[in-house]
């Protein structure tokens, strides 16, 4: 016999996707105002911010990195921290590109 894990509507299964940790300064654009923001953790599917960014549950939010923009809606808010679930996924290779450390400088 196989035991099969039950979830409750309000107790989603967890999540399976990588998540990376990360502490990155970026630009984020909230109903035409731009907000230095940090990225706390990212995955393809989402990310982790903290800034003054007054974001609200369902705020739609634009994210600048590397003279790009990624868009994604707020889908939880506790004071200045917000969780961002992407529009469309962001593809492992940009996800590495942010998690590159930087190159030295001469």
């Amino acid at each position: 016999m196989v035991a099969r894990r039950k979830f409750r509507e309000d107790n989603p299964p967890p999540r399976v996707e990588l998540r990376f940790k990360v502490f990155l300064p970026i630009i984020g654009e909230n109903a035409g105002r731009e907000y230095r923001l940090h990225l706390l953790d990212l995955s393809e599917n989402g990310a982790r911010l903290h800034g003054d960014a007054h974001a609200e549950i369902g705020d739609h939010i634009s994210l600048w990195w590397n003279g790009r923009k990624y868009h994604g809606s707020v889908i939880w808010q506790r004071d200045r921290m917000f969780g961002l679930a992407f529009n469309a996924a962001m593809p492992m290779a940009i996800i590495d590109a942010i998690l590159a450390p930087a190159a030295p400088q001469p």
